[in-house]
């Protein structure tokens, strides 16, 4: 029952907080001015239609025929948004498979997604991109999340026009560009817990008319939330943050864009610390460490034609990452070895480590129609070529030789592809997409084993193989145009994930090479609406899905004997996502957002289910809540609307109270590993004077820090099952101020 009371503690805690605001919201609207309550008021701001890439080609967002979740950037900025695990929050039908490290996580969406974990490093179903270049997945947690014009994060299989690992969907981040009219800005900010972040970009014409430069830099740190008795408490992060770029538009048809992204981050990650349901949130780690260096080099060409548009798209990344950190921590390993947690200090006998090497090269020539043709369509090559390296030294003494030793790992991708789509009229307001994309993809695999001389274990052990696949993927949509203020569309699509090499082998100590593991597919289907009403101050979207996937990968693992193995399992998963955003007045907005996903495994073999106890059909997808949504209240008035005089009667003040609900979910696919709901409640309050803005704000401020990862390690001596978990950071706040040049 004590689950239930905080529950519900939590709800009248949240109701409280709407029934004030709302009680304000009603106190406002009496007291308001009739001239700001008249929705002809020729102050009102119309609504510009939104505009997308996310085919490949600038078009409406209302004339989408997929599911798109736009956030512009300065939704990003007011919601404190600024990396792939905060924006995610904001996204109905998203989630994410973490391990309490930046570098080992992945986006899940509708439940596609790795089964637990990635088995390789290309084992991904939802990629991130930058202005349309592919990233490593290693740097979907990362901090590419600087001077953007908007996000745009496209649900459901996306293969047929960003290609590989995207069977799940797609986040593509499109940075401001460039322009000849000169601007600049500085921000400060500082908060508890150590936080400071501090921002300043300049852009302006280089050569009139012809060359344009940005520049953007960020810095940013907070301390650790989780103290740690035997080393730096866990979840401080420190990163360095640079985007820079060019735009060289020699003719009125010709643009060429090159830009640099850097990044520098170290953090003590927040990995499994010991279950005390009614202790302290302790750690007892010596070896914490998940340091990332990260570039990518960009380069679009653009020319418009008189009936089409060429694109050349070269891109090149490179990521360099070091994950260290015990495992298990000392008290864990106390807890299921009945030893002392001194046994298991020593960081040269008990921890495990990754050194990451990663590169992708990606090339891409495409010819596209116009804005406003008819017929829209893109069509083109796409040319990639990647290695994903891994060093991984591990000294486990307490499992024996399958814990020792120092691994290699190196995997090449080769690939090409040819795709295109199109979008043209079959009757009045009625609209046909059809897509497809035919992919060739080599791997090249090398392994070896150097041992460190434990009993048991071989003295060195080599592997190599290679796989090549050929595949297809495709969709196809309708879409009806009611109205110009309604949408709806249907939609089936394939997506497909390449087969290849795990990156563990839990008996490489013994000279065993691993087998590959199988491709994935999914069929996806969709249906959805988009929609304006009550004359474009309420925008309401909506989708149900399906999706049916076959042969999802997953790492198994035994922590008895600390063995694993890479299988294929069936799943399904089904649901409804609601967007919708109100604008009550000139000054009150409402945005909400709700989503239901159900998930299950299906037909898990005898193997499979002998590989991991706990392993059987209906069991949920990791890591998918069954419900989650979102809600805001937002603000915004003149001084002197406000009762204001003097400097402040034309200050701008606005005000944002948002919550976020994630609901039950479990972390690992036995579903031992139950995870609570969890509630967040963020606010921000500003004043912009056009030449900058002034604002407080505070995340969490329930201070609930809601567990995030709670895994079964084992038993203990009497039976009982050992947990390994995470905690979310509580509450913090602090203030900031943002200067416009």
């Amino acid at each position: 029952m004590k689950g239930w009371a905080d529950v519900l503690i939590y709800n009248a805690r949240i109701a409280l907080l709407a029934t004030s605001m709302l009680t304000g919201m009603a106190t406002a609207f009496h007291t308001m001015p009739a001239a700001a309550q008249d929705p002809g008021d020729e102050d009102v701001t119309v609504l510009e239609p939104v505009t997308v890439t996310a085919r490949k080609r600038e078009e409406r967002l209302k004339d989408v025929p997929i599911s798109v979740h736009v956030e512009s950037g300065k939704a990003l900025e007011q919601r404190r948004a600024f990396d792939g695990q905060s924006v995610m929050r904001e996204v109905p039908g998203a989630s994410l498979g973490t391990f309490g490290d930046r570098s080992n996580g992945f986006v899940v969406m509708r439940g596609v997604a790795p089964i637990l974990s990635p088995l390789s490093p290309d084992d991904s179903s939802v990629l991130t991109f930058i202005d349309g270049m592919p990233l490593p997945i290693g740097a979907s947690f990362s901090s590419p999340f600087i001077d953007l014009e908007r996000v745009e994060i496209l649900k459901g299989p996306q293969n047929t026009l960003f290609g590989r690992n995207t069977s799940g969907g797609a986040i593509n981040l499109i940075p401001a560009e460039p322009t000849h009219e000169f601007s600049s800005s500085i921000l400060g900010e500082f908060g508890t817990d150590g936080l400071y972040r501090t921002e300043a970009m300049v852009n302006g014409s280089i050569l009139p008319d012809v060359l344009a430069g940005r520049l953007a830099l960020r810095r940013s740190s907070i301390d650790g939330h989780i103290d740690n008795i035997a080393g730096d408490t866990l979840g401080a992060d420190d990163s360095w943050v640079g985007r820079g770029s060019l735009l060289f538009t020699p003719t009125d048809d010709t643009r060429w864009l090159m830009s640099f992204l850097g990044e520098d981050t170290n953090t003590t990650p927040t990995t499994y610390i010991a279950y005390r349901p009614e202790g302290e949130k302790l750690a007892a780690q010596n070896v914490t460490m998940d340091d990332t260096r990260m570039y990518a080099i960009n380069s679009r060409f653009e020319h418009d034609f008189e009936t089409m548009m060429l694109t050349v798209q070269t891109g090149y990344s490179r990521l360099r990452n070091s994950n260290y950190y015990n495992y298990p921590d000392a008290n864990i390993a106390s807890d299921f070895s009945g030893l002392p947690p001194e046994m298991f200090l020593d960081p040269a006998t008990n921890f495990i480590g990754w050194e990451k090497r990663d590169t992708r090269l990606s090339q891409e020539v495409r010819l596209s129609s116009l804005p406003g043709s008819d017929i829209a369509w893109v069509g083109g090559i796409s040319l990639y070529r990647d290695k994903a390296e891994r060093i991984r030294p591990v000294e486990m003494w307490y499992f024996g030789p399958s814990a020792t030793g120092t691994s290699t790992y190196q995997q090449t991708t080769i690939g090409k592809a040819i795709f295109g789509e199109a979008t043209f009229p079959v009757a009045d307001r009625l609209k046909l997409t059809v897509g497809a994309r035919a992919t060739h993809e080599s791997k090249d695999f090398n392994g070896e084993f150097f041992s460190d001389g434990s009993n048991g274990a071989v003295p060195y052990f080599a592997e190599n193989g290679q796989q090549s696949y050929s595949f297809f993927t495709g969709r196809a949509a309708l879409s009806y145009e009611w109205s110009p203020e309604m949408m709806t569309y249907a939609s089936i699509s394939r997506g497909y994930k390449s087969g290849g090499y795990a990156i563990n082998n839990s008996l490489v100590w013994g000279g065993v090479a691993r087998n590959p593991y199988e491709s994935s597919t999914v069929i996806s289907y969709e249906a959805g609406v988009r929609s304006s009403w009550l004359d474009e101050e309420l925008q309401l979207n909506g989708a149900v899905f399906l999706n049916d996937m076959r042969d999802e990968q997953m790492q198994t693992w035994d922590y008895t004997n600390f063995t694993g193995s890479g299988v294929n399992l069936d799943a399904r998963s089904a649901g409804l996502e609601l967007d919708a955003s109100y604008r009550l007045s000139p000054n009150w907005t409402l945005d909400g957002g709700l989503a239901y996903t159900f998930s299950e495994l299906r037909h898990v073999s005898a193997e499979a289910a002998a590989a991991q106890d706990g392993l059987k059909d209906g069991n949920w997808l990791p890591t998918v809540p069954r419900w989650s949504g979102k809600a805001s209240i937002n603000y915004q008035a003149e001084g002197s609307e406000l009762g204001l005089n003097g400097m402040l009667a034309d200050k701008m003040f606005n005000a944002r109270l948002s919550y976020n609900f994630i609901g039950t979910r479990y972390t690992d696919a036995s579903n031992f590993g139950k995870l609570e709901p969890a509630h967040i409640v963020s606010a921000r309050l500003a004043v912009d004077w056009g030449g900058g803005e002034a604002y407080l704000f505070g995340d969490n401020l329930l201070n609930r820090e809601f567990m995030t990862i709670k895994e079964r390690m084992g038993t203990d001596a009497a039976g009982a099952p050992v947990f390994g978990v995470s905690y979310a950071r509580g509450m913090t706040f602090g203030a900031g101020v943002n200067l416009r040049f």
